[in-house]
């Protein structure tokens, strides 16, 4: 990655990068450059961001896409930028199961469930995962039972 985080930040702050996605935490823009920045909007997207970076740094399991920075207050974490995919054929062809359900079984997502505390949902939606160097990647994976409990359990009256 050529520019600097300020330089980034800076372009960020004027709106000069495109939107590719806005979850209930984090926007996602494009920086042009073969990388993407996660940007928290909210306590949710800090959590997200902080956990992502967390297990990226101390896992080597290779679905994970790699996150090439993360600003010390996790408002920012750039990660390298994955092909969409259109459907599940592709993952489920990669991993060669039958059923999205099958992938709980795959180890390098067992590890993620069971090492990190990933959610299996997270595995089934195709926003969670993209296609780097021609191979699956998970491209979602701030949301662990901890972040759900914490900022996503529904108050009770």
């Amino acid at each position: 990655m050529q520019e600097s985080i300020a330089v980034i930040r800076r372009r960020l702050d004027r709106g000069e990068y495109p939107t590719l996605g806005t979850g209930s935490g984090r926007i996602v823009y494009d920086l042009n450059n073969g990388y993407v920045a996660k940007v928290a909007k909210n306590e949710k997207g800090f959590a997200q961001n902080k956990v992502e970076y967390r297990i990226y740094m101390s896992s080597e399991n290779p679905l994970l896409a790699e996150i090439v920075y993360c600003t010390s207050d996790y408002k920012i974490v750039i990660m390298r930028k994955a092909k969409k995919i259109a459907d599940f054929d592709f993952i489920l062809d990669y991993f060669e199961v039958d059923r999205i359900k099958d992938l709980a079984y795959v180890d390098e997502v067992y590890d993620l469930i069971e090492n990190y505390n990933l959610i299996f949902a997270d595995f089934e939606k195709t926003t969670s995962w993209g296609i780097i160097k021609n191979r699956p990647a998970i491209v979602d994976y701030g949301f662990t039972r901890q972040v759900r409990l914490k900022y996503y359990k529904k108050k009770r009256r």
